[in-house]
């Protein structure tokens, strides 16, 4: 019996010290209704996946896809209603230079992989959604508008 609750907790803090991923969902996986405004805004769209995301406090649809040869990125809320755009960034100079301080101090020396600025379309203020390659370990980072990290996941 002994071993059993040892056995147990050292499996539960294992589970919990495993990062969340963000898991790719194929196109059957997203629903309907994002599948079809998706569509008649964008006719052309092929190659079409999405994962969930929390961005400004509300839990989204990030749908990925590829409208001739360019990558586009949308985000809808869960109803199916469009929510905002993500419009990629060529540099981080574009974040608050906090940002940047905060990433350092994370991460340590790391590399921009890609970089995606979301605007609040309900207010003032924006999101940063990063890729980025810090000693051969791939992490997915959210920044808020202010610079603090606010999610964190290994790939």
């Amino acid at each position: 019996m002994r071993n059993y609750f040892i056995t147990l907790a050292c499996t539960s803090l294992i589970a919990i010290s495993l990062p969340l991923h963000a898991e790719m969902l194929a196109k059957e996986a997203i629903p309907e209704k994002i599948i079809s405004l998706l569509l008649k805004r964008h006719p052309e769209a092929y190659d079409i996946g999405a994962e969930q995301k929390t961005h400004f406090k509300q839990n989204l649809y990030e749908v990925l896809f590829k409208e001739g040869e360019s990558k586009q990125i949308e985000l809808f809320r869960a109803d199916g209603h469009f929510f905002t755009n993500a419009e990629k960034m060529d540099s981080l100079g574009e974040m608050p230079a906090t940002a940047r301080e905060n990433l350092t101090a994370e991460l340590g020396k790391y590399e921009l992989v890609e970089s995606f600025l979301i605007a609040n379309p309900n207010g003032i203020g924006e999101e940063y959604d990063l890729v980025v390659n810090a000693t051969g370990v791939i992490w997915h980072i959210t920044v808020d508008s202010k610079g603090n990290i606010s999610k964190k996941d290994k790939q």
